[in-house]
């Protein structure tokens, strides 16, 4: 299963090392920077498997991770390295 975009995402620095797992719903608008990784969690006694739900106009920082299956807001900013596993709120921020 692949990824879903609703709209194409913007890569400001390119694709370099940005990996999005199959399963992963991109909303539209979104911003990903480089390094990043949306990964979808496998491990089998896991509460949280799956892949992310990333809402509308979020800007995802350089080498951020959003990981498991998470539900992210729109509007939500994460920042550069960052990492983020559980679910967040429309319009907040993780660093």
């Amino acid at each position: 299963m692949g990824a879903v975009f609703e709209s194409e995402p913007c890569f400001p620095h390119g694709t370099c090392g940005v990996f999005i797992s199959g399963g992963a719903k991109i909303g539209k608008d979104v911003v990903i920077f480089q390094h990043v990784t949306i990964g979808y969690e496998s491990l089998e006694n896991s509460d949280n498997q799956g892949a992310p739900v990333i809402g509308n106009s979020c800007y995802i920082g350089s080498s951020a991770k959003i990981i498991d299956f998470v539900r992210v807001g729109g509007r939500f900013r994460v920042g550069a390295n960052s990492v983020v596993y559980s679910d967040m709120e429309s319009e907040s921020v993780a660093v």
